[in-house]
């Protein structure tokens, strides 16, 4: 049973993610063995969980528009 709940989940549930310069090749896409980097796409970049900070940060650079387009959507759903 308790597989089955874990296959219901969705796997980014509650989950803000982020696309930034990979951490393993530092978005030059090769590794150590002359091959390309697995952790990364095409270039360069990967997606980690974005952190409370980050969140915040780009929320206080949106235009005073998208903040209250955002503040109407999210009262909606409390």
């Amino acid at each position: 049973m308790a597989k089955q709940k874990i296959a219901e989940k969705q796997p980014f549930d509650d989950k803000i993610y982020v696309r930034v310069i990979c951490s393993i090749c530092f978005g030059n896409r090769s590794n150590r063995n002359g091959g390309t980097c697995p952790y990364c796409d095409m270039d360069g970049a990967t997606y980690i969980e974005a952190t409370f900070e980050t969140v915040k940060n780009q929320l206080l650079k949106m235009s005073k528009e998208d903040k209250k387009s955002i503040m109407e959507c999210l009262e909606c759903r409390i």
